[in-house]
C-alpha cells in the first residue's frame, strides 16, 4: 500500500512539474496567431500613391546588420559556424552602410529581412528604430512582424533573448498591415516553441483615386528547400486575394531562401504591376545572402 501511495505520488509530481515547465517555455516564447494586424506607424499627412506612378523597391536581408566578416553557427547546413553574434562595432558599421545605400538608392519603399529587435546576440537593441534615425524624414511609414521571438532560448550557441523581424518601410502612407503565419517545420513539439515562425507581412498602400497597392515582404527557410507548404499557402492568398484582381495592383518580394521544385505553379520573374503602378526593383548586393527578384503566381 505504502509502495502505491509513493508511486501515486511521485507520477504526480513529474506530471506537475511537466506541467509547469511546458507553461514556462509557453510563456517565454511567441505565439502569433495565423492572421494578425500589426501595428503601423504612419502620419496622418503622408503622402498617397498616384495612379500609374512609377516605384523604385529595394529589398535586403540586411543579416542582423552583421556584416560580411562571419559565417554564424546558423548559416551552415550541421549548423557547426564558428561565430555566435557580430560585434558591436562591426553592427554600427555595417547599419551605418545600410542606411548609406538606401539613400544613394532612394527608393519608395524598403522591405528588410533579419532586423533584430531585443535579442542578445545585437545587444538588445532595436535595430530598425537606430535605422531609421539615420534615414531622412520621408521614410516615415514603417510596419514590422516577429517571425523570431522568445525571452529565452536554451541552445547552447544562443542562451539568451532572440528577436527578429521582417520590416517594410516606405515614403508614402500605409494604412492597414497584417501578418500571415506560414506553415511551421515538422519539429517536435518543445523546438517549435523556440524555432523560426515563419510568415510574410501585407502592407497596403492606399492611392488617391481610392485603390490600393499590396507589398508582400517574407523571409523564407534556407535549408527546407523540399518544403513546399510556405509557398502554397502564400501562392493561394495571393491568387485568391490579388492576382485575379487587376484592380489591386501588388508587389511580392523578400529573401526566397528556398523556393521549393514542387510548387510548379511558382516562376520567378520581375513584373510590372498592371494598371495603377509600374515597379522597378533595386536588388542590392551589398548584402551577404542573395536577393531573390519579385516572385508571382500564375
Amino acid at each position: 500500500m505504502r509502495k502505491f501511495d509513493f508511486a501515486k505520488r511521485l507520477g504526480g509530481a513529474i506530471l506537475l512539474l511537466s506541467a509547469a515547465s511546458f507553461a514556462t517555455i509557453w510563456l517565454l516564447t511567441f505565439h502569433p496567431d495565423e492572421l494578425q494586424t500589426e501595428t503601423v506607424t504612419s502620419p496622418d499627412d503622408a503622402p498617397l500613391l498616384q495612379p500609374g506612378q512609377k516605384l523604385k523597391i529595394l529589398t535586403w536581408n540586411v543579416q542582423f546588420m552583421a556584416g560580411k566578416n562571419y559565417v554564424f553557427w546558423h548559416d551552415t547546413p550541421n549548423f557547426d559556424g564558428p561565430h555566435e553574434r557580430p560585434s558591436s562595432d562591426d553592427i554600427a558599421h555595417t547599419l551605418a552602410e545600410v542606411s548609406r545605400v538606401i539613400r544613394e538608392e532612394n527608393p519608395d519603399i524598403v522591405l528588410l529581412q533579419e532586423v533584430d529587435d531585443g535579442g542578445r546576440r545585437t545587444d538588445h537593441e532595436d535595430q530598425l528604430a537606430r535605422l531609421l534615425a539615420a534615414l531622412p524624414p520621408e521614410y516615415s511609414s514603417h510596419v514590422s512582424a516577429f517571425y523570431w521571438r522568445a525571452a529565452f532560448v536554451p541552445h547552447p550557441r544562443i542562451l539568451g533573448s532572440v528577436g527578429m523581424k521582417l520590416s517594410t518601410i516606405s515614403k508614402y502612407k500605409i494604412s492597414h498591415t497584417r501578418r500571415h503565419q506560414l506553415a511551421l517545420p515538422p519539429n517536435d513539439i518543445i523546438t517549435r516553441q523556440f524555432s523560426t515562425k515563419r510568415a510574410f507581412l501585407e502592407a497596403r498602400l492606399p492611392l488617391s483615386n481610392g485603390a490600393e497597392f499590396v507589398v508582400l515582404n517574407t523571409h523564407l527557410d534556407a535549408f527546407a528547400p523540399l518544403r513546399p507548404a510556405p509557398i502554397q499557402c502564400t501562392c493561394k492568398w495571393w491568387k485568391s486575394t490579388v492576382s485575379w484582381r487587376r484592380s489591386t495592383p501588388a508587389a511580392w518580394l523578400g529573401c526566397w531562401a528556398a523556393i521549393s521544385i514542387c510548387c510548379r505553379r511558382m516562376k520567378p520573374r520581375i513584373t510590372a504591376c498592371p494598371r495603377a503602378t509600374r515597379v522597378t526593383i533595386s536588388n542590392t548586393r551589398r548584402s551577404r545572402r542573395c536577393i531573390k527578384n519579385i516572385k508571382s503566381c500564375r
